[in-house]
């Protein structure tokens, strides 16, 4: 069943749009879909401030989330693994 509109975690959110789109994007187009999409709500000022650092964090945590396959191929810019 899919997730309600504004159900999605940031991590969750930023998978789908990576493999929707299947290229790498920077953290504010990440968010500007999502939000488009009604994937997640946010009422914070920097949302791609925050989705930048969670995605940092699971990059850096590689062991703990390699399901993720997210790869940093820019400041800011984030991709799928191939």
């Amino acid at each position: 069943m899919p997730k309600p509109l504004g159900r999605y975690s940031f991590i969750d959110a930023a998978l789908k749009i990576l493999k929707k789109e299947g290229r790498p994007m920077r953290a504010r187009e990440i968010i500007d879909e999502a939000l488009k999409l009604g994937l997640i709500r946010t009422h914070g000022r920097t949302p791609d401030q925050t989705l930048t650092a969670i995605l940092n964090r699971l990059i850096k945590e590689d062991k703990v989330y390699k399901s993720y396959k997210i790869t940093k191929v820019g400041k800011g810019t984030f991709s799928i693994k191939a």
